[in-house]
């Protein structure tokens, strides 16, 4: 064997958080993984393995016929010699999860390795992105390690967004114009207890979400692509736009596109020869203007998956989104991960 073991772990961010081995993700996550089981069908190569419940075999190669898409089911009686381990998101537990079915510690990332990822998905690294960009300082995210700081700077920036170091799909985030005041301060040591520091932002009026898509390796960090996101009212991730990258781009504009240009060789001072991989930077258009690094997700993203999945469905159908929900919701829905169990993944064309 020489492919990859692909792996969908969309509770890495939590994982990370509590940088252990033996990490259980909550419910909800474990119904995200199961129903997404199959998802990394879509940009496998015909090597490559998925990590996957034996029984969603049929499943698998029924889609894979389908879209004439790559990729078989991982056997646990398989032998991993020359597998090379490719998940979502790497922390401690996925590690975890790739010794046990053999893989050799050898190829697997040591522990300096993951603790170096670990402090890189920190959100504080936003602020560094901020700054060589040439934010104003006002607009720059800033790091609290006790409630009585976070309080501080949330009166001098007005309404802010607090958000957890590590979170994913929106999760892990407040508004201080939510809360009242008399839980701010115990809402904020919570968080803080858990984790150890917040981070504080602007908040904006959004008018649309965009995600530049790199590629991280030993040479250097490279723009890949664009993509779309759907996000609800209090910031959750709601779905991607799965379109043609020329379509993404031109709804995007030169601003964005530009951005993410020269935001490369900031990404590959901070990032270059430290992580090998898939990272993908979201970026908010408000009221105000552009907010260009609001997030930087150390991982694959479903912006990435989306632009592998619309390259994979043209011509089958048109532009449309993906969205997850616990059942389908309309005949012409194509479910992206045919599981059966967990969260639907599903692409609904409009």
């Amino acid at each position: 064997m020489n492919g990859r073991l692909l792996y969908y772990n969309p509770w890495n961010d939590l994982a990370l958080a509590a940088n252990v081995a033996r990490f259980t993700p909550p419910a909800g996550a474990v119904a995200m993984a199961d129903g997404g089981a199959l998802l990394p069908l879509w940009w496998a190569k015909p090597d490559d393995y998925v990590f996957a419940r034996p029984e969603m075999a049929t499943a698998a190669g029924q889609i894979c016929r389908r879209f004439n898409l790559n990729g078989s089911i991982f056997s646990d009686s398989m032998h991993t010699a020359g597998l090379r381990p490719s998940p979502w998101g790497w922390s401690r537990a996925t590690r975890s999860v790739f010794a046990s079915a053999g893989i050799e510690a050898a190829i697997l990332p040591s522990d300096k390795e993951l603790d170096t990822m670990r402090s890189l998905s920190h959100r504080e690294l936003t602020a560094e992105v901020h700054r060589q960009l040439g934010t104003p300082e006002g607009l720059i995210p800033h790091r609290a390690d006790t409630a009585e700081e976070a309080i501080s700077l949330i009166h001098q920036a007005g309404n802010a967004v607090i958000k957890l170091p590590w979170s994913c799909s929106g999760r892990g985030v407040m508004f201080s114009s939510r809360i009242p005041p008399q839980e701010l301060h115990r809402r904020i040591s919570g968080m803080i207890r858990r984790q150890g520091s917040v981070m504080i932002e602007p908040q904006y009026t959004p008018r649309a979400e965009y995600g530049a898509l790199y590629l991280s390796s030993a040479t250097g960090v490279q723009l890949q692509g664009f993509s779309k996101t759907i996000s609800s009212a209090d910031g959750k991730y709601a779905g991607n736009i799965a379109a043609p990258q020329s379509y993404i781009i031109s709804e995007a504009g030169d601003e964005i596109t530009s951005t993410a240009r020269n935001m490369e060789p900031i990404l590959t001072r901070l990032f270059s020869g430290k992580y090998n991989g898939w990272l993908g930077v979201d970026m908010l258009l408000h009221s105000k203007g552009l907010n260009p690094c609001m997030e930087i997700n150390l991982r694959m993203t479903m912006g990435v998956a989306a632009m592998f999945i619309a390259d994979r469905l043209y011509p089958h159908a048109g532009k449309g989104v993906i969205y997850t929900s616990p059942r389908m919701t309309g005949g012409a829905d194509i479910n992206l991960s045919p599981t059966g169990v967990g969260l639907t993944v599903a692409f609904t064309p409009n």
